[in-house]
């Protein structure tokens, strides 16, 4: 979606140009060393709009979806914030992106346990109940699966069983 389709008004005319060039050097591979800055601005914007944020959620989620597929630890978890700031602001939005949060959630569950359990940890707290319990059944599998694993690359087996933990708690499961 482009900034071109959006309904923007008159107060929201700068962000959404300042939201639209900051996805461009997101989406730019070559200015990787100034993603996190970008990022930590647009986190800025997401709050300062607050509830303002709901007509830049087309032109923001989609990317930062795709960006979190690519599986970058060194970025992952400032775009799982990003996302989850903007579900915070507008917990109803969830239900216009679910199909493709939880599948990213699916996606990644594996690659970067501990960010998608914190991030379903943050949905399950901030969003309408009825739309997560909807997808929590769809991964849960996935969450089941890190409880009974037994190493970790990493070695951070005990901090993916407690969050795993914790998700099916806050999944009243």
């Amino acid at each position: 979606m482009s900034i071109e389709s959006l309904e923007i008004s008159k107060e929201n005319k700068y962000p959404a140009m300042a939201i639209n060039m900051m996805l461009k050097v997101l989406l730019n591979t070559n200015l990787r060393d100034h993603h996190l800055i970008v990022l930590s601005n647009i986190k800025y914007i997401i709050g300062k709009l607050a509830k303002d944020i709901l007509p830049f959620l087309p032109l923001l989620i989609p990317p930062l979806i795709a960006l979190i597929k690519q599986n970058d630890p060194a970025l992952n978890k400032s775009l799982f914030e990003c996302i989850n700031n903007c579900i915070q602001a507008v917990p109803d939005s969830l239900a216009d992106f679910s199909d493709e949060i939880f599948d990213m959630v699916h996606l990644m569950m594996i690659p970067q346990p501990l960010n998608v359990l914190i991030f379903l940890n943050t949905l399950s707290n901030n969003c309408p109940k009825n739309i997560v319990s909807q997808y929590a059944y769809l991964i849960l599998p996935d969450i089941l699966g890190l409880i009974e694993q037994q190493s970790s690359r990493n070695g951070n087996v005990i901090n993916v069983k407690e969050y795993a933990m914790l998700t099916l708690s806050e999944f009243d499961m």
